[in-house]
């Protein structure tokens, strides 16, 4: 089975934050880890490394009140 691409596993979290009404969530999540990279000077990270860590957050903020 391949890896899911960046775009695919975002599209996935978009999905599933709508269907369980959490997207404001999922969307300050995104938001935050776009200033979070920015702010700290990480213009140099890839797609995938930020899909990464929205993902830990996903995974470590909503799926523990879940």
């Amino acid at each position: 089975m391949r890896e899911k691409s960046a775009a695919e596993r975002y599209k996935d979290m978009d999905k599933k934050s709508s269907e369980e009404e959490w997207n404001d969530d999922f969307g300050i999540i995104v938001i935050e880890v776009f200033e979070r990279a920015i702010n700290n000077g990480e213009l140099n990270k890839t797609v995938k490394e930020l899909i990464n860590e929205i993902e830990g957050r996903v995974k470590g903020e909503i799926g523990d009140s879940q």
